[in-house]
Order: C-alpha cells, then structure tokens, then sequence
C-alpha cells in the first residue's frame, strides 16, 4: 500500500536523521541561551541527553503527519496537506520538547505538570506550520522542476538531496527567531522571562544558533526526505 510505505519511510527518515543531527541540535539550543562556555565542557555522551524523548516525538508525530500529508495532498494540494499535518503533529511535539530541552540542559524533572509542557504550543505551532509548508512545496516544486530535465528516468539521488537542503535552508531562514524564543520559554517556564532573555541580548537574539539551525535542518529535510522517497519506492514495489 503506497500510503503505508509513505508512512512508515516519513517515520524511519525522521527517526535516522534525529540521531545523526542530535548532537547539533544540543549545541543549537544552548547557543540560545547564550551558553557557550558549557558547550565547551560537553563530552560526547552529554551531547546526546535527551534524544529519547527527541526519538519518541520524531516516531509518533512523523506518523500523524505523514498519515494526514499523504491524503490530504491527494485531494487538495501539498500546501494543504502540509498545513494541517504540520497541525497535528504539533500537538504530539509539543510536550516531547519540553523534555528534550530540559534534558539537553540537565534539568529535567521527575513529573513535570502537563500544563507546563504545554505552555510554548502557540509558538510551536507558529514554526510548524509555515516550515512544513515552505518546505514541501519548495521541494515538491523543484522535484517537478527537475523531472523535466529527466523525463525517462528516476530523479538523480544527488538532486534530490540538493532540493531538501535547498528547500530547508529557505524554511530554517524564517522560523529561527520563533525557534530561539521558544526554546527561551522551554527553558525558563515563562514566556514572560523568555521574552525578557532575548530583549537582553538583542536584535542578534533571533539569529542565535543559525548556523546550527542551516545544518541540522539542511541534513533533515535533505537526508530525511531521500531516505523518505527512496525507503518509500522500495517498499511500494516489493
């Protein structure tokens, strides 16, 4: 069934690329906290805190939104599609960030109150939405694009890693600031003090960790969405 094999390519991609990109990420969210000289001190092992909570969130949450993607694309278009998956997912992402974040700076506690996992839904939904479209319309575009230069055969796996990075770096150049400020509320309990730690620091406070963001996104989009698109035809034609 192609919709099933999409499902579970869209879930094993995203599932590979988080523990290829984890150590990145840990990096990225301490940068937004302005914590440089604790990124130094990190050992290998404490570069990877956190990424069970990453692993589940990417499993369950790459199943809803693929599962909702798939169909929705059918009968509407990508950018549908993409809106109301990246919808649903947000839901399921939502509280497994919370754990990582606070994971990744070593301060997690043993039962956290729901509400208080909760409370940076609005921003994560702000950053999804508008990534997931971005990204899979420009990746959808360029792959149309691409298919008129090859007409009789398979996309080169080169360019379609190339469409995933492209389309990546253009979705991780608009939701940075939305990322920095959630990761502040993450990490402080409090929109209030969340805001206040960026206002410190400045306009440069939306950009902190772009670099890291270009990266890990760039490997997410370009990696997850070949393993996505080659996982899938292998398991269509089996």
């Amino acid at each position: 069934d192609p919709y099933i094999a999409r499902m579970i390519s869209g879930c094993l991609g995203s599932c590979i690329i988080s523990i290829l990109a984890y150590p990145l990420d840990t990096i990225k969210t301490l940068t937004h906290l302005k914590k440089r000289n604790t990124i130094i001190k990190l050992s290998s092992k404490q570069l990877y805190k956190g990424i069970k909570y990453d692993l589940m969130s990417e499993a369950i949450s790459s199943l809803f939104f693929f599962s909702v993607y798939e169909k929705l694309k059918e009968h509407k278009n990508v950018a549908y599609g993409a809106f109301y998956g990246a919808t649903c997912c947000s839901v399921i992402k939502t509280p497994f960030e919370y754990l990582k974040v606070h994971g990744q700076l070593n301060i997690l506690k043993n039962r956290p109150k729901l509400g208080v996992m909760f409370r940076h839904y609005p921003i994560t939904l702000m950053k999804a939405v508008p990534t997931q479209i971005v990204t899979f319309s420009s990746v959808e575009a360029m792959k149309i694009f691409f298919s008129k230069e090859f007409p009789n055969q398979t996309m080169p796996l080169s360019l379609t890693i190339l469409s995933g990075f492209i389309a990546g770096s253009l979705s991780c150049i608009v939701n940075n600031p939305l990322d920095v400020l959630k990761t502040n509320v993450i990490a402080h309990n409090s929109f209030k003090k969340g805001i206040n730690n960026m206002v410190s620091v400045g306009v440069t406070s939306m950009y902190l960790g772009l670099r890291y963001k270009f990266l890990t996104t760039g490997m997410n989009v370009s990696i997850g969405y070949t393993i996505y698109e080659n996982i899938s035809n292998i398991l269509i034609n089996l």
